[in-house]
């Protein structure tokens, strides 16, 4: 058995999530801005890198089940 999620632990989860989103809507805002003002390459780089940190950032789960 495992012990139940501590209080501390869900702001942590919660905090995570909320960082890896705020990351994504960062990159979007960032690379529309560069597209409209021409910057096409840089647009590129920042959202290989949100892509990136938004990736790295979710949380896996998994479940091993045994019979």
């Amino acid at each position: 058995m495992t012990a139940p999620t501590t209080t501390a632990s869900r702001r942590r989860i919660r905090l995570l999530g909320l960082l890896t989103a705020l990351t994504g809507f960062v990159s979007v805002v960032a690379v529309v801005v560069l597209t409209l003002t021409g910057h096409d390459t840089a647009a590129a780089v920042v959202g290989a890198i949100g892509a990136g940190a938004g990736t790295t950032g979710t949380v896996r789960v998994s479940v091993h089940i045994r019979r």
